[in-house]
Order: C-alpha cells, then sequence, then structure tokens
C-alpha cells in the first residue's frame, strides 16, 4: 500500500501538463550533465595529481641514482649495506659484485635511498625541531651545522652584525672581538668563522640576499628560542 506522501506526489504528477513535464525533464538532463561535469573535473584533477606524483617520484629516483654513480670511484666495501638499499643498473651491480672481493676499506659515504616522501617527512621534522623553542641550544647549533648552506650564512651574518654593534662602541679591534665572539657561539675556531664568511661574500648567489646582520646576543637568543629578531624594514 502507497502511503500518503506517495499518494500526493502521484496526483501531483498526474496533475502536470506535457509542458510542465517537458520543462521538468530538461531541468533533470541539466543537474544530470552538470553532475557529470562536476565528475569528469574532479577525476580529472585526480588523475593529474596521480600523474604529477609519479613523476615526482620518477625524477627523484632518477637525481638520486645519477648522484650515486657519480660517486661510484668513491665507493668503498663499508658502502655495501647502503647501497643493497637502491635500485642499481646493471653496470653498477658489476661495480658492487667486485667491491665485494676488494680491499677498499674505509668509513664510506654512501646514504641509503629515501623515497620522496620520506626525504619531504624527514625535512619537515628536521624544520619543525629547528624552531621548536624546546630544542636545547646546543642541539639546535648542531641541527644548523647540518644545513649546507644555511651554516655559512648564519656565521656571516652574525659576525656582520657583531661587528657593526662593536665598531659603533668604539671597541678595540672590533674584527677580531667579532671574531672570537661568533667562534664561541658557534662552538667552532676563529678561522672556521673567516672561512664561511669569505665563502659567502664570495658566493655570487649571496651578494643579492645578504640576510639582515644580527649580533651574537640575539643568535644566543635564538639559540635558546628558535626565533631570529624581527628587524624593521628600512625604508629609503
Amino acid at each position: 500500500m502507497k502511503t500518503v506522501s506517495e499518494l500526493v506526489i502521484a496526483k501531483w504528477i498526474e496533475s502536470l501538463t506535457d509542458e510542465d513535464r517537458a520543462r521538468m525533464e530538461e531541468a533533470a538532463r541539466r543537474v544530470c550533465g552538470f553532475i557529470i561535469k562536476v565528475k569528469e573535473v574532479v577525476d580529472a584533477a585526480v588523475d593529474a595529481g596521480v600523474k604529477a606524483t609519479l613523476k615526482a617520484n620518477t625524477d627523484h629516483d632518477r637525481a638520486v641514482l645519477l648522484r650515486l654513480y657519480r660517486q661510484r670511484h668513491s665507493w668503498k666495501t663499508a658502502d655495501l649495506p647502503r647501497l643493497n638499499t637502491y635500485r642499481l643498473n646493471k653496470a653498477a651491480h658489476r661495480r658492487v659484485a667486485s667491491l665485494k672481493e676488494s680491499t677498499r676499506l674505509g668509513r664510506g659515504s654512501t646514504l641509503p635511498y629515501q623515497s620522496l616522501l620520506q626525504q619531504l617527512s624527514e625535512a619537515g621534522q628536521y624544520f619543525a625541531a629547528l624552531h621548536d623553542p624546546n630544542t636545547p641550544g646546543h642541539k639546535r647549533v648542531g641541527m644548523l651545522k647540518r644545513h649546507k648552506s644555511w651554516w655559512p650564512q648564519f656565521i656571516e651574518m652574525t659576525y656582520r652584525g657583531e661587528y657593526e654593534r662593536l665598531k659603533k662602541i668604539g671597541g678595540a679591534a672590533p674584527h677580531e672581538e667579532a671574531e672570537r665572539a661568533v667562534a664561541e657561539a658557534f662552538f667552532t675556531s676563529m678561522s672556521s668563522v673567516r672561512r664561511n664568511c669569505v665563502m659567502v661574500r664570495n658566493d655570487p648567489a649571496s651578494l643579492y640576499s645578504l640576510s639582515q646582520p644580527i649580533t651574537v646576543a640575539e643568535f644566543e637568543m635564538w639559540k635558546q628560542s628558535g626565533q631570529l629578531p624581527q628587524h624593521e624594514q628600512e625604508h629609503s
């Protein structure tokens, strides 16, 4: 037995004119067409995303293997466990086989294979810990040293800021005092401070991207908090 609502709807449909029914069918076709178009767009976006992800993974693996093959002449027996984590080509497999019979001792320099997702995850964890206020100061400096470009840049901008501070207050030998203070703050030597400053200043890419200078005191604050000071932008 039909419900009251079903009976009402049936009576309403019977009362519709041919023109009303045609309009309803046209509206239904439009709605159906819209839904199909939306599905096509979503499917295309998903398909493009999958293809982009696959391409990124492929490009990543190619770059990783190319870098690995360029270092093949420095492979040592200690590298064997890490080399076995890669999908090597035939030539590399032959070199690995000969390496097993060789006496090339040493610590090895090959890193184990990491997928793109693993690298991104590790990078996210690294930056989160680097800026986490709960990270101990000495550990934060150690993490900074692992970043091959940030380490010299931090040293140079801290030396520049400390040198300017000492020069303004008229300190004796500001150049040497700034080097000593920066070396102590970074747990390194004065010669390392000089070497890293020269490296940054001789890098053409750094000429247009030198960071705002900070003092040793400000760097010490960063070591404890993970936050750099917010300098006001100078306006000409």
